[in-house]
């Protein structure tokens, strides 16, 4: 059920500390458990006492349902990686009992070696799990560098890291993908070294993954093949096997304009996703055929967000100018959300042109930063450079109104954060993290 405009029960009015704020924290990732507590995994370059440029290592903690940090867990979080000289670009998942993280390993690039990603599995009590040594494992090939992971569960529970790799032996970045068993072990039935989506001349980068629901997975990531911003995807059988209906190196589902913006892409929960990149919007069937009435959003949205409840179509979430003035410069913006079915349509409840969640002050930027989604809410947040000045949000019922407690506007979260980050729990109640500080509002 939705949950009010309040700090969820037990937690104080203050966000709780999970690693010193002297420290510089970037990468931040949160992830709920069953029970309500929460995982929430940084990179940090905290300085040793040794007077050497600070170092940035992968840390992990468990907070428990109350806020307070899990009993065994070390103050300031567990360092995850074995690596001298650094790791970024943790990625989690939990299971009910433990925490998996794949990342980025600096160490062999930094000492004139290769990146490589590695992989591990901590317990709820902040021991390594069965199989998982102290660091991790490296995830094959040997044969290539890997970095820029993306983790993801498949339906049968296997563990998928698609990640942008370079042969040693020369070219252009491409895109690869392994799964793995819980020890870390390949998959039975795939490639020990991984399937390959994409290996052509022009980079590759920034892959998502969104698990099909037959033990296999779509894999969307930046293109730069043609010459010009793309959108491109793939979809890999539970088998390990490419899908013959796909082109060889990937289809194209996408142009869009800002390069710099990584692809998002969530299951449309019928068998086939939602892709969206810069301001280009795209929701395709397992074949990655467009489907009919999308995108739902005409032109003139920016910062562009989706999200899925597992329902059939998507959330979305964006800024539009609603009143623009003679300079280009003097306009009124508002921050909308829609919710929008297979076909494109609104669902009942939900404004055809998305429902405006708050209006700014002339002159004054609003930019969505996060969009969650479950059966009980909708949060979204956004930033803010008037009246606000930081990063508030509000809650959305999935029926379009506004959660009970949310009705009076928005509330401030937290004041120009690093790496937001955000999960909806079990209980319906929503977790947030951001470099230093971590707080679950109801």
């Amino acid at each position: 059920m939705p949950v009010p405009a309040s700090r969820a029960a037990g937690w104080s009015e203050t966000p709780t500390i999970v690693a010193a704020p002297q420290n510089t924290q970037a990468f931040i990732q949160a992830a709920p458990e069953l029970d309500g507590s929460s995982y929430v995994a940084w990179s940090d370059a905290r300085p040793d006492g040794s007077g050497r440029p600070s170092v940035v290592h992968v840390y992990l903690s468990r907070l428990t349902e109350n806020g307070e940090r899990a009993d065994g867990w070390p103050v300031d979080g567990m360092r995850i990686d074995g690596s001298s000289l650094g790791s970024s670009s943790a990625r989690i998942l939990t299971d009910g009992s433990s925490a998996y993280l794949c990342w980025q390993d600096l160490t062999e690039v930094l000492s004139g070696g290769v990146t490589r990603v590695r992989l591990t599995r901590v317990l709820s009590d902040a021991t390594q799990a069965p199989f998982f040594p102290d660091g991790g494992i490296q995830v094959p090939p040997q044969s290539a560098r890997r970095s820029d992971p993306s983790l993801a569960r498949a339906s049968d529970g296997g563990l998928l890291i698609a990640s942008q790799h370079r042969w040693l032996a020369g070219g252009d970045p491409g895109i690869l993908i392994t799964k793995h068993d819980s020890t870390g072990a390949t998959w039975p039935g795939w490639p020990e070294d991984g399937v390959v989506l994409c290996d052509v001349v022009g980079a590759q980068t920034s892959p998502r993954i969104v698990p099909d629901g037959s033990g296999g997975a779509f894999v969307v990531w930046s293109d730069g093949r043609m010459s010009r911003s793309s959108t491109y995807g793939h979809h890999v059988r539970g088998d390990g096997t490419l899908d013959p209906a796909w082109p060889e190196d990937g289809l194209e589902l996408q142009t869009f304009v800002d390069g710099a913006v990584a692809p998002t892409a969530v299951s449309d929960g019928a068998g086939g996703f939602v892709v969206s990149q810069g301001d280009s919007l795209r929701c395709v069937d397992s074949n990655g055929t467009p489907r009919p009435g999308w995108p739902p959003v005409d032109g003139g949205k920016f910062s562009l967000l989706i999200a899925s409840d597992g329902s059939p179509g998507a959330y979305l979430a964006w800024t539009r100018v609603v009143q623009q003035f003679p300079q280009p410069t003097d306009f009124i913006a508002a921050v909308f959300v829609g919710r929008y079915d297979l076909s494109g349509q609104p669902y009942p409840g939900w404004p055809d042109s998305g429902r405006v969640v708050f209006a700014g002050a002339r002159m004054d930027e609003q930019d969505p930063v996060l969009l969650l989604a479950s059966e009980h809410l909708v949060p979204i947040l956004w930033a803010d450079a008037g009246e606000l000045r930081g990063y508030p949000g509000t809650c959305l019922t999935p029926s379009g109104a506004f959660a009970p407690g949310w009705t009076s506007g928005p509330r401030l979260v937290t004041n120009f954060p690093r790496d937001l980050h955000g999960a909806v729990l079990p209980s319906g109640d929503a977790v947030f993290a951001w470099a230093g500080y971590t707080y679950e509002p109801g």
